[in-house]
């Protein structure tokens, strides 16, 4: 049974507070250790890769490679996206959300595409964007079950069923806030088991900071869609929407940001907008954006000072390393052989910077089409003021196959020192 990295999903309670008019500026505290940010004149972060010719009157796609942590945030001096530019990136084996610092000015005329990928009907789930979660996979032969993989993540759907974020068909597993603190991805629809179909990945999730302009030019498209497609015998099941927030010193320009899941967007992401100066962006959000408010919230800070965290420290017997790969092809924990066909198993939980009494769940998924996912009841994560904060379950899981174990905290948190 594999695990994948457990990421705290809270809503961090923001204090309103009373402030004369707007903030001036921004730091999104890009240190420009990358330079520029300009395609067209190739100048572009190592490993990256461009097809087509970048410039007027041309088209190209830009494929850029995220990089493991702790060195996975990009800091750029300035950032261009030129007109028929597509930006898109290659995951990485953490799976961490796309952030851009940018010291100067952010000029986005292209096209950045952070989509959730679709299913097929081999029955294999789509890929999660970049800090988003796979669709689940359809039934394996021999499998004891006709139910399909669940889809990955907090909201991911089982057998069939569209993957939840801000909206979907799982209301008990939407999770996130508005505010988009912490950065989290949509979850994947889950496999179809009758007829075979994989389910598609959730959007991704992505950050752009400029201490700057961010100018969203006229004809610029910033997509974090869940992934979806429609088979001969219906609908298959879609990811969630995704996760876009951007923030600046001023928000400007005309062109569209999209977060949306199925056909008629019932499981949308989410959108963030925050703009220290009056906002001057006049263009089209799908779902409609959360808009940062001098009045009623806390200065714009790009990270929250206090990061409330959550991990699965350890599975039965066996401790989980330090950065779980969320990569069901390169299982994190293997198992040995069992006569029986389920194993009992303990998993341990450790959280950062929360209050004693908080509650966890733990959700285990199949990935293979070997079963529907599997619920714990609320875990109560207890320990001293200013300590780690523990909690276990013993809960059954598959002892045959490869599956995910993940856990979350819903609900609203104020953060601990």
């Amino acid at each position: 049974m594999k695990s994948v990295k457990s990421i705290l999903l809270l809503c961090i309670g923001i204090a309103a507070i009373c402030a004369s008019g707007f903030a001036q500026t921004v730091n999104s505290g890009s240190t420009g250790a990358d330079g520029d940010f300009n395609p067209t004149f190739h100048q572009v972060p190592a490993g990256t890769v461009i097809n087509g010719t970048c410039g007027p009157g041309s088209s190209c796609t830009v494929i850029m490679p995220l990089r493991e942590p702790p060195n996975h945030i990009y800091n750029f001096a300035s950032f261009f996206l030129g007109q028929g530019t597509v930006l898109q990136f290659t995951r990485n084996l953490a799976n961490t959300p796309v952030i851009l610092l940018v010291q100067g000015d952010v000029e986005i005329e292209g096209f950045i595409d952070i989509n959730g990928g679709r299913g097929d009907p081999s029955g294999n789930g789509g890929v999660g964007g970049p800090g988003g979660y796979s669709g689940g996979n359809g039934v394996v032969p021999g499998a004891p079950t006709t139910f399909g993989g669940a889809g990955s993540g907090p909201g991911g759907g089982s057998a069939g069923v569209d993957g939840t974020f801000a909206t979907g068909p799982l209301p008990n597993l939407i999770y996130g806030n508005p505010q988009l603190q912490p950065l989290i991805g949509g979850s994947g629809g889950g496999a179809l088991g009758s007829p075979v179909f994989g389910g598609s990945g959730g959007g991704g999730a992505l950050l752009i900071a400029s201490s700057g302009t961010l100018d969203l030019r006229g004809g610029s498209v910033i997509v974090a869609n869940g992934g979806f497609i429609l088979t001969s015998s219906g609908q298959a099941s879609s990811g969630s929407g995704g996760a876009i927030r951007l923030v600046a010193t001023r928000i400007t320009g005309s062109g569209v940001l999209n977060a949306l899941g199925n056909f008629g967007g019932t499981n949308v992401g989410r959108i963030r907008l925050e703009s220290a100066q009056p906002m001057q962006f006049t263009g089209i959000s799908n779902p409609a954006a959360s808009v940062y408010s001098s009045i009623f919230e806390p200065p714009i800070t790009v990270f929250p000072p206090i990061t409330p965290t959550l991990r699965i420290v350890s599975i039965g017997n066996h401790s989980l390393p330090a950065n779980p790969t969320a990569n069901v092809l390169t299982s994190d924990i293997t198992f040995p052989p069992s006569p029986s066909p389920t194993i009992t198993a303990t998993i341990g939980l450790e959280a950062l910077h929360v209050p004693s009494g908080t509650t966890a769940e733990v959700f285990t998924s199949p990935q293979f089409g070997s079963g529907d996912r599997v619920i714990s009841g609320p875990v109560t994560l207890t320990g001293a003021v200013g300590q780690p904060k523990t909690g276990s379950v013993t809960m059954t899981i598959p002892a045959a196959g490869v599956g995910t174990i993940s856990a979350v905290i819903r609900g609203s948190v104020i953060p601990e020192p």
